[in-house]
């Protein structure tokens, strides 16, 4: 592994990795975070409670068109679209196993990609499938790309997809990638390769997770990934995407506490969206130097490239002893109420990224990622015992502080995604307006 560009310790990086725990002590409860795993790479979303087109619309007669030229002749293209049934806390819903809900409710999210935006629709072009109703959709990060929602008579008739779920192997795969779980810990892998044609190539490996929190008048408890464990309690697989949901647990012992928080992971082509939710009830009961740490192996030719990527580095001098100092840095990479950061690697000529964006209120409370090139160092540094030197040469990994977090709930997206640099983060940005349609 190679890391370039090395700067100085914490300090903001600009330019052009999810696992989560919940645990209740003494009076507190944490979620605590990872990160697990993204040319346009990412895929658009459109909820579909901002089209406001009742309860009575069939899902698989809300299509997406493309106009198109061919020739003198304008054409209509149908493009794949994939409705993703979601509950109001943004998880997975299925009403029973492998069994999608028949009308599109306000909560779903419509998956879409951009690359097959076409022209402009006239006056004059009558609308595809005979819709009733249309919304034209534009791709707000470029102009003259345009597409069409249409409430069609007739379901669609594409059903490829480009993400294939095995749940034998556990392995989720594309043309792009190829992601293989841990059996126990869905969101925690053993490897993630990248395939270019018939070349795989493994960027990252066996990743791991330690929470460790220094309690006020209390004592030091650390777990690491095998005391957290998950299942799948939902699961699909669309024309754009595997979506799955997960059910995490704490094991003690030989006690199972059940978190009761789930979370929806979607995995697409060339990118993988992992949200993250943690609450915390209460404040000022950890000592600095508190937190998680998600951390991997790294492959034989992965470079960290730390000069074009945005993120802190982690200072474990600070960490310890003024956490506050590294807020400054940190909040450069905030616009409106929204941080995002980014770590950019690449493997052979493969590149890709790892996007986080963290509320604005949060970062503040100090709870920000920090990329750490060096696990061996950084424990060392920290005066953790948690790893054998051996165990952690060539890992990196990410740090999250939660000595200054105060009480709140918060939610954290992460996205890996695959392909040249870009300025737009992920999801890619749609405008959405409603057409008068004349029946």
């Amino acid at each position: 592994m190679t890391v370039t560009n090395t700067i100085s310790p914490h300090r903001s990086l600009t330019g052009n990795t999810s696992r989560f725990a919940l645990v209740t002590w003494a009076g507190l409860t944490l979620v605590f975070l990872t990160i697990a795993m993204n040319a346009h790479a990412c895929p658009a979303f459109v909820w579909a409670a901002d089209l406001k087109i009742g309860s009575d619309i069939e899902r698989e007669k809300l299509r997406l068109f493309a106009l198109q030229t061919e020739g003198r002749v304008r054409v209509w293209k149908e493009l794949p679209l994939q409705i993703d049934p979601m509950k109001d806390d943004g998880t997975l819903h299925l009403p029973s196993p492998n069994t999608l809900p028949k009308h599109v409710s306000p909560f779903d999210r419509l998956s879409l990609r951009i690359e097959g935006f076409g022209i402009k629709r006239a006056k004059t072009d009558a609308l595809p499938c005979g819709a009733k109703q249309a919304f034209e959709l534009t791709d707000a990060a470029s102009t003259g790309r345009y597409a069409y929602l249409a409430t069609c008579q007739q379901p669609t008739l594409l059903n490829d997809k480009t993400v294939v779920h095995d749940s034998q192997k556990f392995a989720i795969s594309t043309k792009r990638y190829a992601y293989e779980y841990l059996p126990k810990n869905q969101l925690l892998f053993r490897n993630f390769n990248l395939i270019n044609g018939d070349r795989t190539i493994n960027a990252t490996q066996n990743a791991n997770i330690n929470l460790r929190f220094d309690f006020k008048k209390f004592f030091t408890i650390k777990f690491e990934n095998k005391d957290i464990q998950s299942f799948t309690n939902a699961t699909y697989t669309g024309m754009l995407g595997a979506i799955a949901n997960y059910k995490f647990f704490l094991k003690i012992l030989f006690f199972n506490i059940d978190l009761s928080l789930d979370t929806t992971a979607s995995f697409f082509e060339d990118s993988a969206l992992i949200p993250m939710v943690f609450d915390v009830p209460r404040e000022d009961v950890v000592h600095r130097g508190s937190g998680t740490l998600y951390w991997w192996q790294n492959g034989p030719d992965i470079t960290w490239n730390l000069k074009s990527s945005q993120i802190p580095v982690a200072n474990p001098k600070l960490i310890l002893e003024n956490p506050a100092s590294l807020l400054a840095d940190a909040l450069k990479s905030c616009t409106g109420e929204t941080c995002f950061y980014s770590i950019e690697g690449k493997v052979h000529d493969q590149d890709f990224f790892v996007d986080l964006k963290v509320p604005l209120a949060l970062a503040r409370t100090g709870f920000f990622p920090a990329f750490v090139p060096s696990i061996r160092d950084f424990e060392t540094k920290m005066k953790w015992a948690n790893h054998k030197p051996a165990d952690v040469d060539d890992a990196s990994g990410i740090f999250f502080d939660s000595t200054l977090t105060r009480k709140g709930l918060y939610r954290v997206e992460q996205w890996f995604r695959m392909g040249k640099r870009d300025t737009m983060p992920c999801p890619r940005p749609v405008n959405v307006a409603r057409l008068q349609v004349e029946i």
